[in-house]
């Protein structure tokens, strides 16, 4: 079953980066959608109690979040329809399991918190109103509570800092930095370590 998820997000992360990206350069990146959110597919399904629903969302996931290092925005329908795709799947095994509160209602929750956090840098203008969107897909690394917001927040900002630390190594000053691929590493730092 892992490999066929795996197999799913990285065709759906292909056609994702393929189909929603404006530029030539960025619809070019689509053999690497499709390898990257594979990967993630993989390591997120064995790392969560709630296999199918990251590994089904990484597809997604990963194609906004190179998207938007491409070309500075995250493509809408690629962060709906992985918070679509994750809330099905944390339905699904909350309703086989019965255990509506830890596996939906939290994770939901701890979601609308990061959004809402996302929302306010929106407002400040610190980040894009794709990474609002993108920020309710993560809701899959919030099965782990407290700690998988925190870690989401927390890789969120390592990486995007990070980046930053390195364009200033290289002499370079962008107006604007992505932080859809931040999110996206902290989904996957929370997954990993939730």
């Amino acid at each position: 079953m892992t490999v066929v998820v795996a197999v799913l997000a990285a065709a759906v992360a292909a056609i994702g980066v393929r189909t929603t990206a404006h530029t030539d350069g960025g619809r070019r990146l689509w053999w690497l959608g499709g390898l990257l959110a594979g990967a993630a597919s993989a390591l997120t399904q064995a790392a969560s109690p709630v296999p199918a629903a990251p590994g089904l969302a990484a597809g997604g996931i990963v194609a906004a979040a190179l998207v938007d290092v491409v070309e500075g925005r995250v493509p809408t329908l690629l962060a709906h329809a992985a918070t679509a795709v994750s809330l099905v799947a944390l339905g699904a095994y909350a309703a086989d399991r019965g255990e509506w509160g830890e596996l939906l209602v939290g994770p939901v929750l701890f979601a609308a918190l990061l959004v809402a956090g996302c929302t306010v840098l929106w407002l400040a203008r610190a980040v894009g109103f794709g990474d609002v969107r993108l920020a309710a897909a993560t809701v899959t690394a919030m099965v782990a509570g407290a700690e998988g917001l925190l870690l989401v927040v927390w890789g969120a900002f390592v990486v995007t800092g990070l980046a930053v630390v390195v364009l200033r190594l290289v002499g370079r000053r962008p107006k604007h930095l992505p932080f859809g691929p931040g999110l996206a590493v902290g989904w996957v730092v929370a997954i990993l370590l939730g």
